[in-house]
């Protein structure tokens, strides 16, 4: 039973890394996000049905109702967020947007859709921002003029 147990484990830990893989590759993510695409493939891996459970998700199971994934932003998008008066504080003729890529969400509901975690690509930094535009917000011919 135990040995079991512990091979159901290892082949859940191995669909954890082959998906985190996977989003990294895709999205041309550096190394340095895997954290973040680990945890965004464990949000995906919970918000996607089974057929081991009757095709319902581990989040249904737990909290009885669906899932609502029709925002849900792919991991690393492109995006940009408002930056704030004080953020420009002292600095003539800053922009009052930056670019930012989509790292995941501050925990695991998706109940407010509109707090992100996202890396800013100018300064470096992760941050936690509800300001963001992703590029499937923005038509996609203007988007690319925002980001260059």
């Amino acid at each position: 039973m135990f040995i079991s147990k512990m091979v159901q484990v290892e082949r859940d830990m191995q669909n954890v890394l082959d998906r985190s893989r996977t989003i990294m590759s895709v999205h041309d993510a550096p190394p340095n996000m895997w954290e973040f695409a680990v945890k965004y493939a464990c949000l995906l891996i919970n918000y996607s049905p089974t057929s081991t459970t009757d095709h319902k998700t581990p989040y249904e199971i737990i909290y009885k109702k669906k899932p609502n994934i029709s925002k849900l932003i792919p991991f690393y998008s492109p995006g940009v967020t408002h930056v704030t008066k004080e953020e420009r504080k002292g600095k003539l003729l800053n922009y009052k947007a930056a670019p930012v890529r989509m790292l995941g969400y501050p925990d695991e509901s998706l109940e407010n859709l509109y707090n992100f975690i996202t890396y800013n690509v100018k300064t470096k930094v992760v941050q936690l921002r509800s300001d963001c535009k992703f590029e499937d917000d923005l038509r996609k011919k203007d988007f690319k003029s925002l980001v260059k």
